[in-house]
């Protein structure tokens, strides 16, 4: 997932994201498939608020190549329960929406064109949020029990 974000940011997020994390793995011959799933959504959650935290890090004096890693972790971990008040975010209106929602630069300034200020915050928020997971029941399982079995764990369903 490392190497797929260098990547990534190296491209200054020109290409898309899941093609740079299908190069990645293709190398990997060696992954099993939970290690891809893994690494699948560490680098898709982290690439999607990249600009994020690159901002917050900024923010805080933490860039550059002697910045601390563990200050950097610590920084964000923060940020992660902070109001997005406690910043100061860019003057420019497509920096300030690719910073706050993590959505890269180019797209925001094509949204905020296309669509307007107020439609392109709303579609730079729900384009970097996780998506709904659907479950489907095999005919010989009780759906009931399927879904006593994922509250138990707390998870939240619905038909």
């Amino acid at each position: 997932a490392r190497e797929a974000l260098v990547a990534y940011r190296a491209s200054e997020e020109n290409v898309a994201a899941d093609k740079v994390l299908a190069r990645a793995l293709r190398g990997e011959s060696s992954f099993t498939d939970a290690e891809r799933r893994v690494a699948a959504d560490v680098f898709l959650g982290t690439a999607t608020r990249l600009r994020r935290y690159e901002w917050i890090c900024a923010q805080r004096g933490l860039c550059g190549a002697a910045s601390d890693a563990t200050a950097v972790a610590a920084a964000l971990l923060r940020a992660r329960d902070e109001d997005d008040g406690a910043y100061t975010w860019p003057a420019d209106a497509d920096e300030r929406l690719s910073a706050t929602s993590g959505a890269p630069l180019w797209l925001c300034a094509r949204w905020r064109r296309d669509l307007g200020e107020a439609v392109a915050a709303a579609v730079a928020d729900q384009s970097t949020r996780r998506g709904p997971v659907t479950l489907r029941v095999r005919d010989d399982v009780s759906i009931g029990a399927v879904e006593e079995a994922l509250a138990a764990a707390g998870v939240v369903t619905e038909r």
